[in-house]
């Protein structure tokens, strides 16, 4: 009897550590399958996310080439409208003369470009017949970056002139400066002389807008 007894009690033995031994592998699988289906669901849902914002990037871009051709037709009819915007004509070649378009951007620069700028100052001087004394246009391009920006911001530009003339001359140069196209504000006004003989010495503020920078490399995180 002990001897089956002893047999009796190895099996059970063996039974209970081949039971222990096939639920510990269970357990391991169970939860191996639950990390397992827990990775593969969390990428899942960012690949559906990728998808839909996939989605969302190809439905713009369908939209944004429906949009181009009434967006031509718009700027044709804009830039073509004659008159212009001044009163002047689209083909010539006077100082209200030009299409829409380049009058609009000539109204705001996209470079400082000093040069221009006297150019520009020296030549509202000259149809006034005024004398001139001094243009003073600084040229610094530290200060004045070309550079397109990616959000782009309206940078002002201080110069001075100085003109001989009459005091109505004054005063109708002045206000040629107001009705120009492009902004400028007059800062410091100097009058001496008199009224037929008249020394002006002005201070303007100009602006220049840089262009903005397109950036084609630019993604988003899906997160």
């Amino acid at each position: 009897m002990a001897v089956n007894s002893s047999v009796k009690h190895l099996q059970i033995d063996k039974a209970k550590s081949t039971m222990l031994a096939v639920v510990s592998v269970a357990a391991v699988v169970t939860i191996f399958s639950l990390f397992v289906t827990k990775s593969m669901l969390t990428k899942a849902n960012y690949q559906r996310r990728v998808i839909n914002e996939k989605h969302k990037v190809v439905s713009q871009l369908k939209d944004n080439i429906q949009a181009t051709a009434p967006l031509i037709t718009q700027y044709k009819i804009f830039a073509e409208q004659n008159p212009n915007i001044l009163g002047g004509s689209t083909t010539g070649a006077g100082n209200l003369d030009g299409d829409d378009a380049r009058i609009t951007l000539d109204a705001l620069p996209s470079k400082y470009d000093a040069p221009a700028l006297a150019s520009s100052v020296e030549k509202l001087l000259l149809e006034r017949k005024v004398i001139i004394q001094s243009i003073d246009v600084k040229d610094d391009p530290t200060s004045n970056p070309d550079e397109a920006q990616a959000v782009p911001t309206t940078t002002p530009v201080s110069f001075s002139f100085g003109i001989g003339s009459d005091f109505k001359t004054t005063q109708q140069l002045i206000q040629d400066f107001e009705r120009s196209i492009r902004p400028f504000d007059v800062t410091t006004l100097e009058l001496s002389g008199t009224d037929t003989s008249l020394v002006a010495k002005v201070g303007v503020t100009t602006y220049y807008q840089p262009t903005k920078s397109l950036s084609l490399t630019v993604t988003k995180e899906v997160k």
